[in-house]
């Protein structure tokens, strides 16, 4: 009877001083981990507007619902050039984060996918240029995924179609949300 006792104890105390240790480096890394993805934030917006002298967030939108992102205008000079909208699609397994550069007309200027947990192999595929190169010039009204090559409209990836797919809906999103909320006001 007092083996089973002993046993229990035991792992009872290494349990503990196991949750310990691990909420002590979660603790110490935290702030590191913020500071990274900080910086990892402003290396992407850069790549979305190398030309800019200034990025400023405007404010958040919701895509999805518990899903806040965020919109930044483009400022060259005194003058603001476009925005960058952060947005999201529901991917196959994954909600997939894609940055869209656009101008003042709302056409795309660039599209970036920042991340993406999707089928390995399929999934990079969307973050190759050969994909997202597909989305530079197109507005609101092409935002149509296609599998065939179709004037206007963005051709899929084979294999990975629902993760195309959701990069076309995070595309369409942001360019929606562009042309309700972003106005002259932001200017």
């Amino acid at each position: 009877m007092k083996e089973p006792v002993k046993i229990i104890a035991s792992l009872a105390s290494l349990l503990i001083i196991v949750g310990l240790l691990v909420a002590f480096v979660f603790a110490k890394t935290i702030p590191i981990r913020i500071e990274a993805e900080k910086r990892e934030r402003e290396i992407a917006l850069r790549a979305m507007a190398p030309e800019a002298d200034a990025i400023i967030p405007i404010g958040t939108w919701t895509p999805y619902p518990r899903k806040e992102d965020e919109y930044f205008k483009i400022k060259v000079g005194d003058k603001v050039t476009g925005y960058i909208i952060s947005t999201q699609g529901r991917g196959y397994q994954s909600f997939i984060r894609i940055l869209v550069a656009v101008d003042l007309d709302h056409t795309i200027k660039r599209l970036d996918v920042i991340w993406q947990g999707e089928t390995p192999g399929f999934g990079e595929e969307i973050e190759k240029p050969k994909f997202t190169e597909r989305f530079t010039g197109k507005r609101l009204e092409n935002m149509e995924l296609t599998m065939i090559n179709e004037p206007g409209k963005i051709q899929g990836v084979s294999g990975a179609t629902v993760s195309a797919r959701a990069v076309v809906t995070g595309a369409r999103l942001a360019l929606e949300m562009a042309k309700e909320r972003i106005s002259e006001e932001s200017q």
